[in-house]
């Protein structure tokens, strides 16, 4: 594969084979042409548009492709989250002071819906451009966008154990809303008619990031793989250490999962930290189908911990510690 190394890189995007980054001034790059010298964050992707904040002016930015000012909005930083239709988006509206959840009108330009009085943090996923998903610290809803509760439970009651967590990911397949809740030594999955709030399926002992690819959800954990078919209702478990032991690659400690094309993409930064350590970060491919380690590979110590991985057709993309983007393209 052949390697690009883009140095000084504090947060990127990519969208095909173009490179959104901004670099560790907060100056904003497309591919390697400076688009922007103020001092940026990303907050979403529109089509073919991309958002940024000034963080230090609370002013909102989107640009194209070709780094061409499409929208400029001045009074706060407007981070999107959904579509919901037709140019209305789910977003964070921090003006310095407040931050509120709201339905935004990219077209019109304003605020349709605030959602801050919900007592939710935020939006997780829209259903049929109709609903959408919220939850807090105890419990999980479908709400519609008159702010009307159509179900909820709570964490405790569904668990049935105190002092309950839910995962960080709610995803949906086919109808049906999927998350982790944790709790007592439980670890359990929970799939949710998004409709009805129904429980319509319970997979126990199920731990890690989850990601959906069509209708495969991979569960990834640092120990352990599971894949759960929700066409099907198969499940298949994969230990990690099976396979890692005989590459020197071992346990998995702090990994970074992308998935395509249903292969899994991985970090290993055992031993990276740049600060204290004495091992370059690893990372590979995995087939969970023939339960194969397909290819892998090493960064040195200097650039530390790989924080992020990220995949399309061509690339693989790895952020590492000491803020360089690393481009590995399929020749």
């Amino acid at each position: 594969m052949k390697k690009i190394v883009i140095k000084n890189c504090n947060d990127y995007k990519i969208f095909e084979d173009v490179v959104f980054r901004i670099d560790i001034e907060k100056k904003f790059w497309i591919n390697n042409l400076k688009i922007n010298e103020g001092c940026f964050s990303f907050s979403g992707q529109v089509e073919d548009l991309i958002f940024l904040f000034e963080e230090n002016k609370f002013k909102t930015y989107a640009y194209d492709f070709t780094g061409t000012l499409k929208i400029k909005i001045e009074d706060y930083a407007l981070i999107l989250k959904h579509k919901f239709y037709s140019g209305k988006y789910l977003t964070v509206i921090n003006n310095g002071k407040d931050i509120t959840w709201n339905l935004y009108d990219l077209e019109e330009n304003k605020v349709i819906q605030d959602y801050s009085e919900l007592g939710y943090n935020g939006v997780n996923l829209v259903i049929d451009d109709s609903f959408f998903i919220t939850k807090n610290k105890k419990k999980i809803g479908l709400f519609n966008f008159e702010n009307e509760v159509i179900w909820q439970h709570s964490y405790i009651d569904l668990l049935n154990e105190e002092n309950t967590t839910i995962s960080t990911e709610i995803v949906e397949v086919s109808g049906v809303v999927y998350f982790l809740l944790h709790g007592g030594g439980k670890h359990e999955c929970f799939g949710l008619d998004a409709n009805t709030g129904k429980v319509v399926k319970r997979i126990p002992n199920i731990v890690g990031d989850i990601i959906v690819e069509n209708e495969f959800i991979y569960f990834l954990h640092s120990e352990v793989i599971t894949i759960y078919n929700t066409q099907k209702g198969e499940i298949i478990t994969w230990e990690i250490e099976d396979l890692m032991v005989e590459t020197g690659i071992e346990r998995l400690w702090f990994p970074r999962w992308a998935i395509h094309d249903e292969l899994i993409y991985f970090s290993q930064s055992k031993g990276a930290d740049r600060n204290s350590d004495n091992i370059g970060a690893r990372f590979g491919v995995l087939d969970p189908t023939k339960k194969e380690l397909l290819w892998q590979d090493k960064l040195p110590l200097e650039n530390g911990i790989i924080g992020s991985i990220k995949v399309n057709q061509n690339r693989i993309y790895l952020h590492t510690q000491d803020q360089t983007l690393f481009i590995y393209e399929k020749e």
